[in-house]
C-alpha cells in the first residue's frame, strides 16, 4: 500500500463547482491500493478542520488561507449542495499567497507526513515557489508529483515559461493531461519525467428519457423542435473574452438558423449582472443552475471556444462530462484538442470563429448529431473514465517508487 498526501487549493470533501470534483471521485478508487490523506488551503472560517469524504474513510484537512481575502465575500452554500471553492487573486499575488500559506502551515504538513508515513506528496495545483521549496526540505525517498493540466500563458509568455521551469523542474514526476502539454514542457527544457494521466469522469448510469429531456427544455423555454446549444464558463481556459466572442458567433448563427437556441450558463461566483444584457431572442444567459448535468445531457451540442491559440487543452472536465452524456463538443483548434475530439466523428474542431458558425449552421441537425453523440460516449468509456485515470496515476507512482 502506498501512502499519498494530496496538497491543493479549494478541495472540499463534497461536490463543489470546481474541477476538484475529479479528485473527490478519484480517491475512493485509488484508496483500494493506497492510503490517501488530503491537505487543502481553503477560504473557510475555521483554522483547521478534519473531514472524511462521503465515499470513503479519507482524512481531509481543510486549512484556512491566512493571507487571502475574507472568505465571507464568496459563496458557501454547502447545506444547499453548492460550494464555491475559492477566489483567485491576480497571478503575482496568488503565487506569493500560496508560498506564504504553505510556509505558515509547514509544521502541520510535516506532522501529517510523519503521522501517515507519507511516501508520495502530490500537488493538485501549481504552488509555484512552494513546490521546489517543499521538495528541498523533504527526505529524498519521498516522491513529489503534480497534476499538470495545460499550458495557458497569459501576459508575458517568457515570464510564464520561467514560472513553469522553476516550479516544475525539480519534481520527481508530472502527471500530464495531454501529450501536447508533455511535448511543450519538453520544449521548455523541463526534464522532469512526464506520465500521461488524463482526468476522467464517472460513466453515466442511466441516460435521461425523451420525456425528461422534454420537461427540462420546457422549463428552459425551449420548443421541442429547437436545437439547444450550451455554453458554460468559466472553465480552465474559457474566460470572459471567450464568452463575448461566443455571443457574437451565436448571433451570427441564429440569423440563419431560427431553429437554434443558445444558453450561456455561469457559475454564481463568475456571473456578473452585465452579462444579462447579452440575452435576447433565442440567446439566454443564466446562472446558478442546480441540475446543470441534466441540461448538459439535454443539449444537442456543447460550444466551448478557446481564443488563446498558444495554449494546450486539459481538456476541460466539462467536456468529458458532456461527451459522457452523449453531448458532442465543438471547440477551436488549440494544442491537444485532437487527443480528445476527432473532427466530424465525436465532435467538431474549428480553425476560426467564422468556421464555428459555418459548422453549426451546416451540421447541427439530428441526422448528423446522433452518430456523434454515440461516438462521444464511446470515447469517454474507452479512455476517460475515473477508473482509467486511477490506473494511470497508480502506474506513475508505482514506477517512481520502484526506482
Amino acid at each position: 500500500m502506498m501512502n499519498i498526501l494530496f496538497i491543493g487549493v479549494g478541495f472540499f470533501p463534497w461536490l463543489t463547482s470546481g474541477e476538484k470534483n475529479f479528485f473527490l471521485k478519484l480517491f475512493p478508487i485509488i484508496q483500494q491500493k493506497t492510503d490517501v490523506v488530503v491537505f487543502s488551503l481553503n477560504d473557510y472560517s475555521e483554522d483547521l478542520l478534519l473531514y472524511e469524504t462521503p465515499d470513503g474513510d479519507i482524512p481531509v484537512y481543510c486549512v484556512r488561507r491566512p493571507f487571502h481575502r475574507n472568505y465571507e465575500q464568496f459563496f458557501f452554500f454547502h447545506a444547499n449542495g453548492y460550494t464555491s471553492y475559492h477566489h483567485l487573486h491576480k497571478p503575482p499575488r496568488e503565487i506569493l499567497e500560496k508560498l506564504l500559506s504553505t510556509v505558515r502551515h509547514l509544521p502541520q504538513i510535516k506532522k501529517i507526513i510523519k503521522q501517515h508515513n507519507v511516501e508520495i506528496v502530490h500537488f493538485m495545483d501549481n504552488f509555484g515557489p512552494s513546490m521546489p521549496f517543499l521538495r528541498s526540505i523533504l527526505p529524498k525517498e519521498i516522491k513529489v508529483t503534480y497534476s499538470a493540466a495545460n499550458y495557458d500563458p497569459r501576459g508575458s509568455q517568457a515570464n510564464y515559461d520561467r514560472y513553469l521551469k522553476f516550479s516544475l523542474g525539480r519534481l520527481d514526476g508530472l502527471g500530464v493531461y495531454t501529450q501536447a502539454y508533455a511535448n511543450k514542457l519538453n520544449q521548455l527544457g523541463i526534464k522532469t519525467p512526464c506520465f500521461l494521466t488524463p482526468w476522467g469522469v464517472p460513466v453515466a448510469n442511466k441516460p435521461l428519457s425523451d420525456e425528461q429531456k422534454r420537461i427540462i427544455r420546457n422549463d428552459l423555454g425551449i420548443g421541442k423542435d429547437q436545437y439547444l446549444i450550451l455554453w458554460s464558463g468559466y472553465l480552465q481556459q474559457i474566460q470572459e473574452f471567450d464568452f463575448y466572442k461566443t455571443i457574437q458567433v451565436a448571433r451570427q448563427i441564429i440569423q440563419t438558423r431560427p431553429d437554434i437556441t443558445f444558453i450561456f450558463a455561469f457559475k454564481p461566483e463568475t456571473f456578473k449582472e452585465k452579462y444579462m444584457t447579452e440575452s435576447g431572442e433565442r440567446i439566454k444567459v443564466i446562472s446558478g443552475v442546480k441540475q446543470f448535468g441534466d441540461i448538459l445531457e439535454t443539449a444537442d451540442l456543447f460550444c466551448s471556444l478557446i481564443s488563446n491559440a498558444r495554449s494546450t487543452v486539459s481538456p476541460p472536465l466539462t467536456w468529458l462530462e458532456a461527451m459522457s452524456k452523449g453531448t458532442p463538443v465543438i471547440t477551436t483548434h488549440v494544442g491537444g484538442v485532437e487527443e480528445i475530439i476527432s473532427h466530424g466523428e465525436n465532435g467538431y474542431i474549428a480553425d476560426t470563429y467564422d468556421d464555428v458558425a459555418d459548422i453549426i449552421i451546416q451540421q447541427a441537425y439530428r441526422d448528423n448529431l446522433i452518430p456523434l453523440s454515440k461516438r462521444a460516449r464511446k470515447t469517454i468509456q474507452k479512455h476517460y473514465t475515473v477508473q482509467h485515470a486511477a490506473d494511470n496515476y497508480l502506474n506513475m507512482w508505482q514506477q517512481l517508487l520502484s526506482k
